[in-house]
């Protein structure tokens, strides 16, 4: 079953990149339903010492505009 994975090895550093730029504290990681968003943090972050990983599942969390829950996060 392994074989049908995909690597995600380059797209594993260059997110290590972005995530270790200087000044760097924020970042929004989107995309559209079933691209596979949660499966990569999981396994970017899995065994991590350097990170701590929370996950947020936006379910019912629509009290206000987007705008508002972004500036909320």
């Amino acid at each position: 079953m392994d074989s049908y994975l995909i690597s995600i090895d380059s797209q594993k550093s260059l997110f290590y990149k972005e995530i270790t730029k200087v000044g760097n504290r924020r970042i929004i990681f989107s995309g559209a339903f079933g691209t596979g968003k949660t499966t990569f943090l999981k396994k970017f972050f899995f065994n991590s010492d350097q990170y701590i990983s929370i996950h947020l599942y936006p379910i019912n969390y629509s009290v206000s505009k987007n705008e508002d829950i972004f500036e909320l996060v």
